[in-house]
């Protein structure tokens, strides 16, 4: 499931668990997110004709809010109409649709870039207030955007219930890894320290990625056929078939070369998963220092430190109590309460 579709659902149960204020929900995926949160009795979501992003966000759902006039209206997902009338807080989960895309991105990719590029510098002009995951991202919005600091606030992303030590576990030995469409997830660099391991640890590891959706999946498979290693894909998990998935690893192995949060890397610690991940400053802010952190592009170091979890239980057991003591710092209740601080202040601006 996509960081987008996570946050939305995690931070919506939660404001709607504390109950404090009336939410009117806009969303293109009224079953499913419906379903999930168990809000159609309390806050009639409004279903926006299924047009195309561009389309349901700034005709569609421009429309809506002119008819409906709510006092403040929050755009979870980076992007916002052009033209809103209504005051508005808005959460940017990171600024990497502002860089130019990875190479061999696809064309799909390159529109959506260019699409939230325009969207985002224009929403960050009128928003009463802007919503950042971590303190990389709030300082990141104040340089390239020129926002003033008092406009950006940190609310930090929680946790599923779901994702927790106790429960089923998958058998084997492997090391897990998650790749999504964007190339900046680096699934080439795992696959890279997995050959830099020595051929014994090979012969007793298997190496497990976790897959987005089908294209994801196919870019595993390019990259596995590039690398020469054999992989197994696990495509569209649930969060339960997720944890398993975790619990089980010997390490998530997190190379991402880009992130707002990095919310698997605390998914794996509460599950009691050792984690060895980039050295980029935001997954460092998450994680605490409760993981091995390694350049990304360098095999040779992330193979090291894979190895070190293999072969030393001391390594092991220090990483998995500090990721679980870190991962327990995390709640949507508490994202949910500092979001509504968000709301209130604007309402009063």
């Amino acid at each position: 499931m996509g960081g987008f579709v996570t946050y939305t659902q995690g931070l919506v149960s939660a404001l709607l668990d504390i109950g404090r204020h009336e939410y009117l929900i806009y969303t293109s995926h009224l079953t499913q997110l419906a379903n999930a949160w168990k809000v159609m009795p309390l806050t009639p979501p409004l279903r926006l004709p299924l047009v195309g992003q561009v389309m349901r966000e700034q005709w569609s759902l421009g429309r809506q809010l002119q008819r409906d006039s709510p006092e403040l209206v929050h755009f979870l997902c980076n992007t916002a109409p052009l033209r809103c009338s209504t005051p508005f807080v808005i959460t940017l989960h990171d600024l990497l649709q502002l860089d130019p895309p990875p190479a061999h991105s696809s064309l799909a990719h390159v529109m959506t870039n260019t699409y939230s590029a325009i969207a985002i510098s224009s929403a960050v002009r009128r928003a009463r207030a802007i919503i950042a995951p971590s303190d990389w991202v709030a300082e990141e919005i104040t340089r390239r955007l020129g926002v003033p600091d008092s406009r950006v606030h940190v609310t930090r992303s929680g946790l599923r219930q779901v994702f927790r030590p106790d429960g089923n576990s998958r058998s084997g030995k492997y090391v897990l890894a998650l790749a999504s469409s964007d190339p900046r997830k680096n699934v080439e660099g795992v696959l890279l320290a997995f050959r830099a391991l020595s051929e014994d640890v090979r012969s007793q590891l298997k190496v497990v990625v976790v897959a987005t959706n089908e294209r994801a999946s196919q870019l595993v498979v390019n990259a596995s056929v590039r690398c020469r290693v054999v992989v197994e894909i696990v495509q569209s998990p649930t969060h339960e078939e997720l944890a398993t998935l975790y619990r089980g690893a010997a390490a998530l192995v997190f190379l991402s070369t880009g992130e707002g949060f990095g919310l698997p890397v605390l998914e794996a610690m509460a599950c009691g998963a050792p984690v060895v991940m980039s050295k980029i400053r935001v997954l460092q802010e998450t994680s605490g220092g409760a993981a091995l952190a390694v350049d990304p592009f360098d095999p040779g170091a992330a193979a090291s430190a894979i190895q070190s979890i293999l072969t030393s239980t001391d390594v092991r057991s220090d990483l998995v109590q500090r990721g679980l003591k870190r991962s327990g710092q995390f709640s949507w209740s508490a994202c949910a309460r500092a979001t509504e601080r968000v709301y209130e202040d604007a309402i009063a601006w």
